[in-house]
This record gives structure tokens, sequence and C-alpha cells, in this order.
């Protein structure tokens, strides 16, 4: 055992992949194009945040070490980071590491799809430094805090520039497999845009994630309290059973005492919670978008009919959302029922920690909510378009039924109707003089409008 323990962070940021999911769902992506991406034209993406490297998860059917995982959860592409000596992501991973007298263990990004992507970076605590002492009473928010500060500023400074770079090399990739979409043709995630512009945009980051894997052999009874305490355990008897040791999995930091090596754990547990984590992540994209969508709707809303086209794009985008959110849920389920052996008790225990399902719910209702308000207001100005439509109608008749009074009126005031015995209109029309008539008309039209008018309020 060379290390006191491995800290392991997992930190969901955005990236310039869009596919069509729905679609491609059903591509033999294991006959066609294998996940993650290889070949001439796929490594050359990305190749600003390091090389290509193959992804050691089993799939489909096969032994325990194989997850039944849809292909909407498995990484289009994985790189393992290089950070050149003298460059900032170097010397920002350099500062931090001596600070905390941590050795990097492991520096991976994992890029899925609906434009979020996995940033992982693992350390050693050496076991010549003291065992725990970045994370007492004194040091905890401070560490916290230097962990999520690390993985927004290697973003920044490192995987963003990159990420601009790619889009631009993504319309060249010529594949009978996979299409990549343009910015423009973001509908769903069309909340950022990658340029220059938006370098130090704070939503392309969303949270830090942080679990502290210690092996349980020798753990001494004070340094044990002191984990708890950093995870928010309250006891020890609260530590679920993962397979391969036990875990308390808080919302920011999570504490598991492997049984085995910390290698073995670290792949383990961060394979299972990369599912959670890219599923929370897009359940929290999804709120950000749909807040801001509620906030154009009340805008819509007091300006009437005037956006009646912005109101059914609206409209138009949302149930895309709607229904795309209901096929993450899906395949989120999918992956859930999929997972084998202690990888599925690590995620059943984050599902429930995390409350995963609730917070799914919660978006769906939100995203239904949206789309109700938009349909009122979209059968709103329908209504009032229609109103004018059957009052320009209603016009239109009017002076039809004036046309054809004063046309009876004219037939039977000329004297060239003979008399044939017979009562009828023309007779009823001759008895009484034309403006008679004409005033009749109106009036029946003046009431047939204000009826239709009164009708439609």
């Amino acid at each position: 055992m060379t290390a006191h323990f491995r800290l392991s962070t997992i930190t969901p940021v955005r990236a310039p992949i869009n596919l069509e999911s729905e679609d491609l769902a059903g591509f033999d992506f294991n006959a066609r194009a294998p996940l993650p991406l290889t070949g001439a034209g796929f490594d050359t993406l990305f190749s600003g945040t390091g090389k290509p490297a193959p992804l050691a998860w089993a799939y489909g059917y096969g032994s325990l070490e194989n997850d039944l995982c849809p292909r909407f959860f498995r990484p289009l592409f994985k790189r393992e980071l290089e950070f050149a000596n003298g460059s900032p992501a170097h010397e920002t991973l350099e500062a931090f590491c001596t600070k905390w007298a941590l050795n990097l263990a492991c520096a991976e990004l994992y890029i899925f799809d609906d434009t979020l992507a996995l940033l992982r970076l693992d350390f050693d605590r050496p076991r010549s430094e003291a065992p725990f002492d970045l994370i007492t009473s004194d040091q905890q928010s401070s560490f916290d805090a230097a962990t999520s500060a690390l993985a927004l500023t290697l973003y920044h400074e490192m995987l963003y520039p990159d990420f601009v770079e790619t889009t631009t090399k993504l319309e060249d990739i010529k594949s009978d497999t996979i299409r990549f979409r343009k910015q423009a043709a973001f509908d769903v995630f069309n909340d950022i845009h990658f340029d220059n512009k938006e370098h130090k945009n704070e939503r392309h980051v969303l949270w830090t994630g942080r679990t502290i894997i210690v092996p349980e052999q020798g753990l001494e009874a004070k340094n044990k309290t002191a984990l708890l305490e950093w995870a928010a355990c309250k006891a020890e008897d609260e530590l679920q059973d993962v397979g391969f040791g036990r875990a308390h999995i808080g919302s920011g930091n999570c504490l598991l005492v492997a049984e085995g090596e910390l290698d073995f754990a670290a792949r383990e547990w961060f394979r299972a919670q990369s599912l959670c984590q890219f599923y929370n992540a897009i359940l929290a994209t999804y709120n950000a978008i749909l807040k801001s969508i509620l906030l154009q709707i009340g805008t819509l809303e007091k300006r009437g009919i005037r956006k009646g086209r912005r109101a059914n794009a609206l409209l138009q985008t949302m149930t895309k959302r709607l229904d795309h959110l209901s096929f993450a849920s899906m395949e989120f389920g999918e992956s859930r029922r999929g997972a084998q052996r202690h990888r599925r008790l690590v995620l059943e225990n984050t599902i429930t920690a995390w409350e995963l399902d609730g917070v799914a719910g919660g978006a769906l209702e939100m995203a239904e909510f949206a789309r109700k308000r938009l349909e009122r207001l979209e059968s709103r100005r329908r209504s009032k378009q229609n109103r004018s439509i059957e009052l320009i109608l209603t016009a239109i008749g009017g002076v039809a039924v004036i046309d054809l009074f004063l046309s009876l009126a004219d037939v039977t005031h000329t004297g060239t109707l003979y008399e044939d015995g017979i009562p009828g209109v023309l007779d009823a029309f001759a008895a009484l003089p034309p403006d008679s008539w004409i005033w009749a008309a109106t009036t029946i039209v003046l009431l047939i409008t204000l009826s239709v008018y009164r009708g439609r309020r």
C-alpha cells in the first residue's frame, strides 16, 4: 500500500457534442462504430486535452464484469489529460498538489452526448505525509473549495479552448454511422455556445463531487471519525455495503472504506458513479433551461399575441425537450437495471442518496408545466386570431346580405315584374319602400356582428 488514501473527484462540464440521441439509440455501434469513437478522424478531436484512451469497461451480455448499458450512457470519447510543462494548467495543478501534499493519480476526460462531459481527477496522499490533516474542521472548507476551484481553472485554461477548436473539426468528420450537429442546430440544449466570447462562463462547470477512498486495513478509530465527519456521516453503522467496501454517499462529499486495492476500488466507483453524475447533470441542465423558459413565457404573456411566432417556436422546442427528457429517463432506467455486481449497489445507493428519482420527476413536472403554459398562451393567441377572422367573415357576409336586399328591392320597384297571384318574398319587398329594407338589412348585420363578438369574449 503506497498511499494513505485516494481522493477521487468528478466534475460534470459542458462539451460541444450534441447528437440525435433518439435516432442513434437503435444503431449497432458495436458492429459499425464501437464506443468510445476511435480512428483517424475521431482521434483528431479534443487533441488539445490529451491523447485518446481505450475504455476498459465491458458492456452487453457476458460475465459479471459486463453491464447492459445503453449507448446513450456510454462515453463517446475518452481522453487522458496531458499537462505541458510550464503551461497555466500544469502550474495550477502543481500548486494544488504542493499545497495539499497530494500526487496526481489519474486525469481523464469522458465526453458524453447532450453537451456534457465528466472530468475525473484522482489524487493520492503519500505515506510520507500526515494521513488526514486536510479534512480537519480547520481545513475542510478550504480543501473542498480548492478541489472545485482546480476543476474550474483546468476547464477554463485547458478544456474550453480545445472545445472551441473542436467545434470546427466536428463539421469535417465524415461518417456513415454518426453525425455531429452544428451549434446552430442545437435545439434541446441551446443554452450555451462555444466561442471565445463565453470563455469564462460559469455555467460550463456544474459542480465537483469528492470521494475519499481509504483502505479498511489499518484505519485508526480517530481517523475514521474524522472521515465520517468530512463526509457528513453521523455514525459508522450508517455506511452502506457496496460489495467491495462500505460507503456513505453525500451530496458533495462521499466516503468509501474499501476492502481491497485502492486502484480497483477507484475504477469501479467511478464507473458506477459516472452514470449518476451524467444523469444528474442532464437534470440540472434541464432545470436551468426550464427556469429560463418560464421567464420568457412570463414576458410573452405580458406582451399578448405580438410575439406569437416566438411562443409557437418555444412550444415546439419544449415538446422536443419533454420528449428527450423522457428518453433520458428511460435510458437511465435501462442502465440501472443492467448494472451488475457491486456496481449495482453503488448505483442504487447513489440514486437513493441523491433522490434522483424525485429530481427526475421534478424536472418532468416543470417541463410539463412550461409546456401547458405555452399551450394556453398559444390557445389564447389562436382564439384572438379566430375572433378577428370571424368578425371579418361576418362583415363580408353582412355586405352580401345588404347587397341581396338591395337587389330584391330594386327588382320589386322597377315595374318589371308581372302579377302571378302567388304571395311571396317579392311581394313583401314590393310592399315597403327600398330604404326600409336597407335599414332592415343593416340592423340584421349589426345584430349578427354583435352576437359573434359577444360570443367570443
